[in-house]
């Protein structure tokens, strides 16, 4: 019996320890940096929900200053249409629409320095949320399969 309580104790330990080194250890950094169609948004969102810190992607239409970013972490993500430039504002009534018909909520909120933003909640998996991001970008920012984007963002491993 002593053996059992014995072993018992050390494996204890063992686990103990094994867990509290892997949840001291730091986060390790990861960059996104790449180019691709809209085909890639599944695997990025997917990355982006994995995770271990609150992490973000942007997705941004080769060429022009359009972009969609997203944030996020394991229980979702959340879509930012900023309404800064000129150029984005125009935007705000077709992004508006375009979530509308999809039923999506569109919340606007304010950063620090007062500047608005349009954020949409989505909590599915990364293959729903991939098809909402195709969608939007092909409703307001008129993109297509082929369209190329360039992808930058952070997750942590």
């Amino acid at each position: 019996m002593t053996r059992i309580l014995l072993a018992a104790l050390v494996l204890l330990v063992f686990v103990g320890a094994w867990w509290l080194a892997k949840s001291s250890r730091p986060a390790r950094t990861v960059s996104l940096n790449c180019a691709g169609t809209d085909q890639e948004l599944e695997r990025l969102i997917a990355a982006l929900m994995n995770s271990t810190q609150q992490a973000y992607l942007i997705a941004t239409v080769s060429g022009t200053d359009d972009f969609l970013q997203m944030t996020g972490g394991p229980t979702g993500v959340q879509i930012d249409f900023p309404l800064i430039t000129p150029r984005q504002q125009g935007f705000e009534s077709t992004i508006r629409q375009a979530a509308t018909v999809r039923r999506l909520k569109v919340k606007e909120n304010r950063g620090s320095d007062g500047s608005r933003f349009l954020d949409i909640d989505v909590t599915d998996d990364s293959r729903a949320i991939a098809q909402i991001c195709r969608t939007l970008m092909r409703d307001v920012y008129s993109t297509s399969h082929d369209t190329v984007l360039q992808y930058e963002g952070e997750v942590f491993e």
